[in-house]
């Protein structure tokens, strides 16, 4: 991920069994995405690799009880 100045590099995972977690995660994306200062990564955390969480300034973990 390249580096943008004076930008939040912020990673959204979750993980979602009956879709309610997944709702959740999508209006907190459509909320952080309304920030011009935050470029924001969203995705199911199966796609994301451990090695790359480095590169991110904040990390938000959504997953089903």
């Amino acid at each position: 991920m390249k580096r943008v100045m004076n930008m939040l590099n912020i990673l959204l995972v979750y993980t979602s069994m009956a879709g309610n977690t997944e709702e959740m995660a999508d209006t907190i994306a459509d909320t952080l995405k309304k920030h011009k200062d935050i470029n924001l990564t969203f995705m199911d955390i199966i796609d994301e690799e451990p090695e790359n969480l480095s590169q991110y300034d904040g990390i938000l973990i959504g997953s089903y009880t």
